[in-house]
């Protein structure tokens, strides 16, 4: 398995070529996901693809910070998981992460950096996350 070390000092564009050449790098040999991929290959892609996934959100978390930007570009993406929304029985627990979701992002126009994104429902909540995200990384001030 490639550690976090590995994935900072490294970059994400090795890891990333890293994953393309073979995936089962990214898995722990000792968990179920990597057992189970032997069986069941589409397992293994998923586990791979989350571990990446979560390798790049700590990368981002440590090395996006007090950016300087001039101007940031508030938007929002809409998909649906599992479901769309029409289809989810609210009165389900299990359709709670399913139907409509929205990918919130803060750009900063200049370099195009996604600065913050935040996935979720469209409401008030996810809108102060990620202001509040972009406030953050930029030394407390809210996009302009």
């Amino acid at each position: 398995m490639i550690s976090l070390q590995q994935f900072v000092e490294n970059g994400l564009f090795q890891l990333i070529e890293a994953f393309h050449a073979n995936p089962w790098s990214l898995l722990d040999p000792n968990t179920p996901d990597a057992r189970n991929a032997i069986h069941h290959p589409a397992t293994h892609h998923h586990a791979a693809a989350r571990n990446l996934n979560l390798h790049a959100r700590a990368v981002h978390d440590e090395r996006v910070r007090d950016l300087q930007v001039t101007e940031a570009q508030l938007d929002e993406k809409w998909a649906f998981v599992g479901k769309k929304q029409k289809n989810c029985d609210p009165d389900d627990p299990e359709d709670q992460d399913k139907g409509d979701q929205w990918d919130h992002t803060a750009v900063d126009v200049d370099s195009r950096m996604v600065v913050s994104l935040v996935v979720g429902k469209r409401d008030r909540q996810a809108l102060e996350e990620v202001v509040g995200d972009f406030a953050e990384r930029t030394g407390g001030s809210p996009p302009p």
